[in-house]
């Protein structure tokens, strides 16, 4: 069988067609770990069975398609392939794909088709990407409400944030998640609407099997195709919370150590600054370059920042030192005002920066009179 871009222009859909929305399971990779969505069409009397994939993208230069997708200015495209491909494709990466087929007229799968073979054309087939409100789910679910008047959505998922539906899917506890948990800011903490959950692939598939056309059920039938396979706790390297608690903890006795011998170890303080700067440019970088709605404002901003980095060269200079020490004393109440604005605007706190705040606050702690109270 075919995919449609080899088919002749003017295809219509017989009687005998099924189309359906293909749900598959979250991967590995970052850019899977959500799961992903596409429309089937399947039309054995054409001899047509295509797969219509709003997923597709290009990572060309690795740092310019980081660089892009971070900033929302990322370019993805509709593309089709036949259904046989797409299925040995997810088989042999061990995800799952279940089927909703849809249960519509013969006008509205002509519809649908008519739609889609617009869709795919060179001038038609690009769009910018929006992880949170334009992605191949959201696609799906717009074609839906648009090719089929009577389309009712009745699934009522329990009410939840942004921020908490994305943690059901990537954990908060690996450096991806960090990464996240930290990249979204002060929105991400606001209540979602049912129908804006369903850019999760998943989600789409549940809506789908609720919603009504009229007097009748959307789904007509859901197939379970490939069973995926059952995902392995994270990998001691994967753990970002770990890695850095242990980090702190270590931290925690060189600075007893440093404030009984009276030296300063600054290899730690440099290291350490060096590391919280690159987060802190990661961060600044989203909240102030991309056009993602929930990333800004981005209360984060306030205490890892990219100066991190400079001052971790300055504190290189000895003759610098005297005066460079009071940013870890001014590093440290940032750390603290950024906990109470959290407290009173309502923005979560990302699990894995506690370990990073106390390391902020105890290296503080060296430079003034509190260590001869705390560290007898």
């Amino acid at each position: 069988m075919f995919a449609f871009e080899t088919v002749f222009a003017d295809y219509r859909p017989s009687e005998s067609t099924k189309i359906s929305v293909l749900v598959c399971s979250p991967g590995d990779i970052i850019y899977t770990q959500f799961g992903h969505a596409a429309i089937r069409v399947c039309d054995t009397a054409n001899k047509v069975d295509a797969v219509f994939d709003y997923g597709v993208f290009s990572i060309g230069n690795l740092l310019e398609f980081v660089g892009n997708f971070m900033t929302g200015n990322m370019d993805y495209l509709l593309a089709t392939r036949s259904f046989r491909s797409t299925y040995r494709e997810y088989d042999s990466e061990k995800r799952g794909i279940t089927e909703y087929v849809l249960n519509i007229t013969q006008e509205e799968k002509e519809k649908i088709c008519e739609y889609l073979l617009w869709n795919l054309e060179p001038q038609n087939r690009v769009y910018l990407y929006n992880f949170f409100e334009d992605n191949c789910a959201t696609r799906i679910y717009d074609l839906l409400n648009k090719q089929i008047p009577e389309l009712q959505w009745n699934e009522e998922f329990e009410t939840t944030t942004w921020r908490k539906l994305t943690f059901q899917y990537a954990n908060p506890k690996s450096w991806t998640g960090f990464g996240i948990d930290l990249g979204i800011g002060y929105p991400a903490d606001t209540v979602m609407s049912s129908q804006k959950m369903m850019f999760i692939p998943e989600l789409l598939g549940k809506g789908i099997e609720t919603a009504t056309v009229g007097n009748k059920s959307l789904c007509l039938e859901k197939n379970e195709i490939l069973q995926p396979e059952k995902k392995t706790s994270l990998p001691l390297h994967e753990n970002a919370t770990l890695q850095l608690w242990i980090a702190a903890f270590i931290l925690f006795f060189v600075t007893i150590w440093e404030i009984r011998t009276k030296k300063r170890y600054i290899c730690c303080d440099v290291l350490f600054l060096l590391f919280a700067g690159f987060f802190g440019g990661f961060i600044w970088f989203i909240s102030f370059a991309s056009i993602h709605s929930i990333v800004f404002p981005n209360f984060n901003t306030l205490w890892l920042t990219p100066f991190h980095i400079v001052f971790a060269i300055i504190w290189l200079v000895p003759k610098w030192r005297n005066y460079t020490k009071y940013y870890f004393i001014f590093s440290a109440s940032m750390v603290i005002l950024y906990f109470f604005t959290t407290l009173i605007a309502g923005q979560t706190i990302a699990v894995s920066s506690w370990p990073i705040m106390l390391i902020f606050i105890l290296r503080a702690i060296g430079f003034t009179p509190l260590n001869k109270v705390l560290f007898k």
